[in-house]
């Protein structure tokens, strides 16, 4: 098997993922740009203990950069989760989506989904 084909299932991740940055990234496969070629969308992920993860969409900015005083809850569309060994030899994710849309979230599902997640682990 190649590794480029191997994927995680998204189901892991959990159902909340909270917008924390957005970034524009230059450059991909070697070549860079002087413009924005897509934007790094950078969510919190509840289900496991605050982990974040950049996640990848070429193109156009989907949405703005969060402020300090609002969470903003977000799903994406065509979301790939795959992993690789870094340099160190650390195990890392790197992610691509099609799309991203935000979410309403109570606080009551956002607990639910983080103690879901937290008993599929164990």
């Amino acid at each position: 098997m190649n590794n480029s084909e191997l994927f995680i299932d998204n189901h892991c991740l959990g159902e909340t993922l909270q917008l924390v940055a957005v970034r524009p990234f230059l450059s991909a496969d070697g070549k860079r740009h002087d413009v924005p070629i897509g934007y790094t969308y950078d969510v919190c992920i509840r289900a496991h203990q605050n982990d974040k993860i950049g996640v990848k969409i070429m193109g156009a900015q989907q949405l703005e950069q969060p402020s300090t005083m609002q969470d903003v809850y977000v799903v994406f569309d065509g979301l790939r989760v795959r992993p690789y060994v870094t340099r160190e030899g650390r195990l890392a994710l790197t992610a691509t989506a099609t799309g991203i849309k935000p979410v309403q979230r109570s606080t009551a599902e956002i607990e639910a989904s983080a103690e879901k997640a937290d008993k599929q682990r164990h």
